[in-house]
């Protein structure tokens, strides 16, 4: 289907002088050193282009300029949203100090309206903003909302979604998977968030996984799971996306197998014939399943094969991931057409009471530990957040902790524990003394400076 035309600035004369005058300025000033942006921009893929020079950067730059100098909400002009999931492989400081590999990842990245990012590994919490800001260093509006770190060895990991401000918003708080203790069924639970298309009627719960291998013939059926569970964080949306490394093939996975995950009304829009890796195996590790919003989804997905797209070498992607991403496309709108009037997210309100503070908070609880009795609190806004004076209680107050000077970064989380010998990072210790979150329907209630309700979460065993 077309897009839909739209009319020209009363600008578009000045933007060309001006353009023609920078490329007059590109065209002598141009050196060709080697580097890597995005100049995919009118579709999903563009294949064959060649290695990219700090002059090509420059016309790169001076494209990007005009495309964006007077032009309309990007959400008015597009019919699909592309979403993905990526395997970033080992993605800490050692990654984010290269230059080239952090540029080519954002290059990537830009490509997809949103995007599940598997294997942060980075202990000082720094590498994901910064990859953040490679993505938007070509002016483009990207956000990015990260979990907590997850594993049961030293080894932790994060997922994260980074998704288009222009194309997508979040419509709910994200969450962590509450595995219980007594089943542990993942090694790193899934992180869980629903996003909508900002133009359009296309909403989706999203949520990312990176199952251990040595454990995905188990973690893999355990999917299910969590499928029953997103359906009650948006009752209504329109569909269930769940996406990540799930080591489904190869000596990890028989693809083949039944599964209830793959029962009729759970579609595996990436087949078993694909392969996802960048090296010399021929495996369909990373997958995006669907269950409802059949009719949103346009047939169209697949691998996004970077090394062929950018004309890299085979040890120039294998320094970017052993993973290549995967994708599919959503229309935003039933039937194919983007409505005439698009809303915009409002901000909070000046004042709330009860639950409407609750739904219009960004300083959440993620989850209860019933063993250790530990409560995560997360900053899913896109500022920093002083939470000094801010309290968290059990049901009828019994028992409440008020925070010392203390900031949340954006995207970042702190965890309130009993344990006074804790030497993890980003901890804060409450003495309790008692047993206060150990059973299912013990719930914790933050509050805000002013006493109003900011979050809850209840423990369901």
């Amino acid at each position: 289907m077309a897009k839909k035309k739209s009319k020209k600035s009363p600008m578009s004369k000045y933007v060309v002088a001006i353009a023609v005058l920078l490329l007059s300025l590109a065209v002598l000033t141009g050196i060709g050193s080697k580097t890597g942006l995005n100049t995919a921009d009118s579709g999903f893929i563009d294949e064959n282009i060649p290695e990219i020079s700090e002059f090509e950067r420059y016309i790169d730059i001076i494209l990007s300029f005009i495309r964006n100098t007077g032009s309309k909400n990007p959400a008015e002009e597009t019919e699909t949203i592309t979403a993905g999931s990526f395997n970033i492989q080992v993605f800490g400081q050692s990654k984010a100090s290269d230059d080239e590999v952090m540029t080519t990842l954002a290059r990537i990245i830009r490509n997809f309206d949103i995007i599940a990012i598997q294997e942060i590994r980075d202990s000082s919490e720094t590498a994901a903003p910064l990859l953040l800001e490679y993505v938007n260093s070509d002016g483009s509006d990207y956000g990015m909302f990260i979990g907590e770190r997850l594993g049961r060895t030293s080894s932790k990991e994060q997922y994260a979604f980074i998704y288009n401000r222009n194309t997508i918003r979040p419509a709910g708080a994200p969450v962590t998977y509450p595995d219980s203790t007594e089943t542990d069924l993942f090694h790193r639970e899934p992180y869980i968030m629903p996003f909508e298309t900002t133009g359009g009627d296309f909403t989706a719960t999203y949520a990312v996984i990176h199952t251990d291998p040595d454990e995905a013939d188990e973690e893999i059926p355990a999917l299910i799971h969590v499928m029953d569970y997103m359906k009650g964080i948006l009752p209504g949306d329109d569909a269930l996306i769940l996406m990540g490394d799930l080591n489904a093939d190869c000596s990890y996975f028989d693809e083949d197998s039944y599964i209830t995950l793959k029962s009729e009304k759970y579609n595996w829009l990436i087949g078993n014939g694909e392969d996802t890796t960048t090296g010399n195996t021929v495996c369909t590790y990373d997958r995006i399943i669907l269950n409802g919003g059949e009719d949103y989804y346009t047939g169209e997905s697949g691998v996004f094969r970077f090394d062929t797209i950018y004309g890299l070498t085979r040890d120039e992607s294998l320094k970017v991931s052993d993973h290549y991403p995967v994708y599919a496309k959503f229309k935003i709108s039933r039937d194919g057409t983007v409505p005439a009037v698009i809303s915009t997210p409002s901000g909070p309100s000046d004042s709330c009471s009860g639950d409407s503070c609750i739904q219009e908070s960004k300083i959440i609880i993620t989850g209860i530990n019933p063993v250790s009795e530990e409560v995560t609190i997360q900053n899913a806004g896109d500022e920093d957040k002083q939470i000094s004076g801010w309290r968290l209680s059990d049901s009828g107050s019994e028992n409440s902790y008020i925070f010392p000077q203390y900031t949340i970064r954006a995207g970042a989380s702190v965890t309130i524990t009993p344990d006074m010998n804790s030497t993890e990072e980003n901890i804060l210790v409450w003495q309790t003394g008692d047993e206060i979150w150990d059973d299912s329907g013990d719930c914790a209630f933050l509050y805000d400076e002013n006493g109003n309700p900011a979050s809850e979460f209840c423990i369901s065993i």
